[in-house]
Formats: C-alpha cells, structure tokens, sequence
C-alpha cells in the first residue's frame, strides 16, 4: 500500500515540516531502491528549504547533498557532481571553511569526482578533509582514519603504491590505537592493507596478518572472517601449498554457510 503521493500534494504551504516529511519521504523510497520516484521529493524538499531558509543555510547545503547522492546513485553524475559541488560552497559559507560538517561533503565530492575518472582533483579534496578533521578533534581520532583510509584508496589508484601503503598503515595505526585491533574498523582497514600486500606478493606479512584477522573477526565481523579465510585459500594456492589451500577454502565455506 503506498502511504504517499506526488510532492506537489505538500507544496501548497511551505513549512520546515513539510520539507522535512519531503525529505524523509524521498529517503524512505530511496531506501527501497525506488530512485525515480525518490527524486522530486528530495527536490522539492530541498528547493523548499532553499525559499524558507535562503540559498547560503547548512540545512539548505544538507539537502543538496541529499539530492545529488541520490542523483548519484541513479548514475547521472552530470547533475550529481556539480550540485555537490554548489553543496559543499554553501556549506563552506554557512559554518566556515574549518567545520568538521563540510567533511561529509569533501568526502562525497571526492568519490564522484573519481568515478568520472578525475584521480586527481579528489586529492586536495581529500587533504583538505584530512586536516579538519585533525583541527576538530585530534590527530589520533577514527574519524581522522577514515579520512586517511579514503585519501590512500585514492593515492593508490594513481599508482603511488608506496605512498598509498603509508597514509593505510597511519589509519590502522590510529584505530588500533584509538579503537583496538580486534574492532571491526581496525580489522576491515588492515584486511585493505593485506590486499595490497598480497598483490605485491609480500606473503610473509599478509600471511600473519590474516590470522589475527581470521582469529578476531569471528565474533564481531561474520564478512571479514570469511573474507580472510577466502584471502589465505588464495595465498596458499600461490605459494603451491594445496593442503593449507584446501583448508582454508573449507573454512571460507563454512564462513559463508547460514
């Protein structure tokens, strides 16, 4: 049964409710893969917070970002990338250039900016994330990590892979340091690490890598425990080691079964 109707059946007052039940309207279709129905209340969400509040508001640079992830995600990064970018200057004007809530937005830019196959306009983006993120709450925060983690993903693609290694191993660093090593972010970063390790065949480190992760992970992370056993089924396979292959593979089975 659907519970809502075309946007303009909300649009004859312009309130902050009304934009907000807009906006959660467009999340809830969203959510359910229904993208083309979602975008004219994220729409009208965000061009009715734009008349309330005017075009320079954070609430205002917030819907902006809703509307282009959304756009975004249906693949139109032709409207996408430059409403994130509008997004990201009004929020610069609204809170500063400093505030750790343009973070998100930097982040989100980044990533369209890459899949257009820009790799090197999303670098100072990602920079510039990283040092607010330092500036508002310490350089040994998870949040400066997960900035880390994105801006090495990125140097990676550019083919730094010795840079890349150092920004990933700093963000396991400072969630080992800040979280544990047996969290799930501290395991999910350092499992990144060992792909690469693997691809350039530095097998000793990945190696023990992998245990701590498989050993760890069993508990907290069902995904990362099989995903290790998967990643020493295919380290033992290159290093011609087929009984420790074999159960290893029989163990990234049972990491999958319900």
């Amino acid at each position: 049964m659907r519970l809502w109707t075309k946007p303009s059946a909300f649009t004859a007052t312009s309130t902050p409710f009304i934009a907000t039940t807009l906006n959660n309207i467009g999340w809830l279709l969203q959510s359910r893969g229904d993208l083309t129905e979602a975008e004219p209340f994220v729409r009208e969400a965000m061009e009715m917070r734009m008349r309330l509040l005017g075009p320079d508001h954070a609430d205002v640079s917030a819907l902006m970002h809703n509307l282009a992830a959304l756009l975004a995600e249906m693949g139109d990064l032709e409207q996408a990338t430059p409403l994130m970018q509008e997004a990201l200057e009004v929020r610069r004007r609204a809170l500063g250039p400093d505030h750790a809530d343009i973070v998100p937005a930097l982040h989100t830019l980044a990533e369209m900016l890459q899949r257009e196959g820009d790799l090197d306009g999303p670098e100072a983006l990602l920079r510039e994330a990283v040092e607010i993120d330092q500036r508002s709450y310490g350089a040994s925060h998870p949040h400066v990590a997960a900035s880390l983690q994105k801006l090495a993903t990125l140097i990676h693609a550019q083919g730094d892979v010795d840079q890349a290694e150092a920004i990933l191993r700093q963000s396991i660093d400072i969630r080992t340091e800040a979280l544990g090593s047996d969290h799930r972010d501290s395991l999910r970063t350092t499992i990144h690490l060992v792909e690469w390790l693997l691809a350039r065949q530095q097998h000793d480190e990945a190696e023990s890598l992998l245990h701590h992760i498989y050993e760890r992970s069993a508990a907290s992370d069902p995904a990362t425990h099989q995903r290790s056993a998967a990643l020493l089924t295919q380290l033992y396979e290159s290093l011609d080691r087929p009984e420790d292959a074999a159960l290893w593979r029989q163990r990234a089975t049972v990491s999958t079964s319900p």
